[in-house]
């Protein structure tokens, strides 16, 4: 009997069907989001303006079509946040040209879906 349910039920190799989760991918998962409209590149959240960098330390502007979310990271530290890419978010210094340029914009409310550049808002700034 045995025999015979042996060579009836053929058992497979084991398989494993958990595949192994890249650290970014699950780091991203934990992330919560933060409504806040991003202008010019630059946000404002809890009374400072957050600009992303990339590794290098080097600014990095967005498209104005590139779908873009600032996020808590589950380090605890600020991201913006597209669909293949994760840049960190650093404060600009009070005063600088960044800065103030981001500062006219939100008074202003002018953003790149208004087409308005730096050119613009350095023109609007020297002319009042």
């Amino acid at each position: 009997m045995i025999e015979y349910l042996n060579s009836i039920c053929k058992i497979r190799e084991k398989e494993s069907v958990f595949r192994k989760l890249e650290n970014e991918t699950i780091e991203s998962f934990f992330d919560i989001p933060i409504k806040r409209k991003i202008m010019n590149g630059v946000v404002e959240y809890q009374k400072n303006y957050y600009a992303a960098f990339d590794k290098n330390e080097k600014r990095y502007k967005f498209n104005k079509n590139k779908n873009i979310e600032f996020v808590i990271g589950a380090d605890e530290n600020l991201y913006f946040r597209t669909e293949t890419m994760c840049f960190k978010a650093e404060i600009l210094e009070k005063g600088s040209h960044d800065w103030v340029i981001a500062d006219i914009a939100k008074r202003k409310q002018l953003d790149e879906e208004r087409k308005h550049g730096s050119d613009t808002l350095g023109t609007i700034n020297k002319t009042r």
